[in-house]
């Protein structure tokens, strides 16, 4: 029977290490593009349900699956990641600029602009949000607006 314990000692000793392991590993996973975005999906979800993610991971894995939920069409799980990232991270431009980019999508123009517009507020030369704001500016017809943000894409990227 004290073999048994100790066997069983053993054995959690040796498993604890490789489930303390699993978020790290699922964030590595999560966090790169050479998979699937399906999988990425699941692989943030895992990492993030685990609990165990600093909040620096925690960000990058709604980000991350905020972008692979995007790029499955899953345009609503997409944007309530990047809400989250948003609540967990309010200075984060990438999180605005890709909602951004999926309210585009979504022809919701109006909001893509707020976001385009905090993104840039929050990173001035961020050429691709004054580039997509300017392509929400034609969707809208305000030509005006999106030369001016064009000209600044060509000012800051010459």
């Amino acid at each position: 029977m004290r073999i048994t314990v100790l066997a069983s000692a053993l054995l959690l000793a040796l498993l604890a290490p490789a489930a303390a392991q699993l978020p790290q590993s699922a964030i590595e996973v999560c966090t790169g593009n050479n998979m699937p975005a399906e999988a990425r999906v699941g692989h943030c979800t895992r990492a993030i349900a685990s609990g165990k993610l600093n909040a620096d991971d925690l960000v990058a894995a709604y980000l991350k699956r905020g972008i692979a939920h995007s790029e499955i069409n899953e345009l609503d799980r997409s944007i309530a990641d990047f809400d989250q990232v948003i609540q967990l991270k309010p200075d984060d431009a990438t999180a605005y600029y890709n909602r951004g980019n999926v309210y585009i999508r979504k022809r919701q123009y109006d909001r893509a602009i707020v976001d385009y517009d905090h993104a840039i507020q929050l990173k001035p030369d961020h050429t691709n949000a004054y580039n997509n704001r300017g392509n929400a500016y034609v969707a809208r017809g305000q030509y005006d607006r999106a030369i001016a943000d064009y000209n600044e894409v060509i000012r800051l990227k010459p």
